[in-house]
């Protein structure tokens, strides 16, 4: 073998050496975390981990599915009234104050077992024959129960009142708004609206014929007379607003 050849040969064999001696190195590596030069071991640097993004789905539960049936619930059955006697609610109320095409409505909130309501019923009636020609109305509308109603339709006969009454077959809540939001349900109740079906006054207790004419008569005569009885102060004063 010349010279030449032999350094040839050499040359080959270099990078082989170099690699088993890297592999041997790297074996012998202890796996143990080196010291520093205190002889405490070194800290390991922290890992910062990325958020998983979460999917919508696990954060909210799905909305249940509502079949039909339970979203359309069905019309619950009309009730029914004697003779003489039609159901009505709080938007049905102003509608037949419209109906009427008056000046004005006096509506009249009554029950057959109101002392009150039976007390003032007469001098309703003589407003309503006086007035009339005047293009006022009295709309009388029971708050009986409707298992009560044979009670309210004998209560206007005996009385000669106007037939058909009415009767709330509607929740009252709902009714009350409709009629007066500040009004809680006292008995008897009644309204003066003007023929578009707009609260004008208000008494929330019995009304006498000295409080009531003065309101209609200012009312008929273009006064600002919108308000509302005050019985807090003394029956038979009255508030505007």
């Amino acid at each position: 073998m010349t010279p030449i050849e032999s350094r040839i040969r050499s040359a080959r064999r270099l990078p082989f050496a170099l690699a088993l001696l890297f592999a041997v190195v790297a074996c012998s590596k202890p796996d143990t975390p080196t010291s520093s030069a205190s002889g405490a071991p070194s800290p390991v640097p922290a890992t910062t981990i990325s958020p998983i993004p979460i999917s919508p789905a696990t954060t909210q539960a799905a909305a249940p599915t509502v079949p039909p049936a339970s979203v359309h619930a069905s019309a619950a059955p009309p009730i029914e009234l004697p003779d003489g006697l039609i159901g009505i609610d709080g938007p049905g109320v102003l509608a037949e104050v419209i109906k009427r095409k008056q000046i004005g409505v006096l509506v009249n909130i009554w029950a057959s077992w109101c002392g009150s309501c039976k007390a003032e019923m007469p001098m309703l009636e003589k407003v309503r024959a006086d007035y009339a020609s005047e293009g006022i109305g009295v709309l009388y509308v029971s708050v009986n129960k409707p298992s009560n109603a044979e009670k309210a339709v004998a209560f206007l006969t005996e009385r000669k009142l106007p037939l058909p009454g009415f009767l709330v077959t509607s929740r009252l809540g709902p009714f009350k708004l409709a009629m007066n939001p500040r009004w809680r349900g006292s008995l008897p109740a009644t309204f003066l609206f003007d023929g578009d079906a707009k609260l004008q006054y208000y008494w929330g207790a019995q009304v006498f014929e000295e409080e009531l004419v003065p309101i209609l008569d200012g009312y008929l005569a273009g006064e600002n007379i919108q308000g509302e009885a005050n019985f807090l102060i003394s029956p038979g004063k009255t508030e505007s607003h």
